[in-house]
């Protein structure tokens, strides 16, 4: 299959600044000059303190992908890795919002033995900042889905920086696929991935929309988008057996059009030891 490009290059309540963050709307990483992206939802700790026994939850996290939220071209957290809302690509006043806390370590060696599962970071929130447990014309996050437990062509949804409010389904829950990355200038190899398509002609995710939150139609978190064709490239799939397919395609070798990709989000709680925050 062609490329996949991680989507992060409007809406205009998503790119506006906002005095109370919510889930969806334009954020990333300062350094990142001229770039935009999305910020998913809110989160804590889901740890235990050896020391305290106990589970700390005392510190609000920021979640997005380590391409929105971290410069690629380093490898190690600094301390001027601060998160701005709005983007550092967008116009207007912004300011910070959170510091860099964790990110996953990407592999660009080609490798498809060790595949990539994650492009996902986590920022502390600034003390003073406040947030509301919201998505603009999704509401409240109600709990989330093991990626065993989505279904095929489930209908599902995500809010995001350029293309704000759209549909899909669910086409794939075991999609590997190459990414390139403009900023490292190279490709990497993502296994496991959910593919999801649009419900209409239009496309599901555009540039800018890289850390929305994935959701069911019950809006439980599903995944984090990190990818996607909004050029319409085509996506082209051989040997898939119609009979799945149902009314999606009705070829055996189905064009698949603006389709977005997104890491599991129960993947993406596991690796960082984070909850939703309720």
């Amino acid at each position: 299959m062609p490329r996949a490009y991680f989507l992060a290059t409007a809406c205009d309540e998503a790119r506006r600044n906002h005095e109370v963050l919510k889930g969806g709307i334009s954020g990333a990483n300062s350094n990142l000059s001229g770039e935009v992206g999305t910020i998913a939802y809110f989160f804590r700790s889901n740890f235990i303190d050896k020391a305290a026994q106990l589970f700390r939850n005392d510190h609000v996290y920021l979640l997005s992908n380590a391409h929105v939220f971290s410069d690629l071209s380093r490898d190690q957290i600094e301390g001027h890795d601060m998160i701005v809302q709005p983007s550092p690509g967008e116009s207007g006043q912004r300011r910070n919002v959170a510091a860099l806390y964790k990110k996953a370590n990407l592999n660009f060696d080609g490798d498809i033995e060790n595949p990539n599962t994650i492009d996902a970071a986590i920022a502390k929130i600034n003390l003073g900042v406040e947030h509301t447990l919201e998505i603009p014309h999704i509401g409240k996050i109600a709990g989330f889905l093991k990626k065993e437990q989505v279904e095929l062509q489930s209908v599902c949804s995500k809010f995001g920086r350029t293309t704000g409010y759209t549909q899909g389904i669910i086409f794939s829950i075991y999609l590997s696929i190459w990414v390139k990355y403009s900023i490292r200038g190279e490709e990497a190899i993502f296994s496991d991935q959910f593919l999801i398509v649009p419900t209409d002609s239009s496309s599901f995710v555009k540039g800018g929309d890289s850390g929305a939150l994935l959701v069911s139609d019950k809006n439980r978190a599903i995944g984090l988008i990190f990818a996607g064709d909004g050029e319409r490239t085509l996506f082209e799939s051989s040997g898939v057996d119609p009979v799945h397919l149902q009314n999606l395609v009705s070829v055996v070798t189905p064009k698949i059009e603006n389709y977005g990709v997104a890491n599991s989000i129960s993947e993406v709680m596991s690796c960082f030891k984070i909850k939703l925050d309720k």
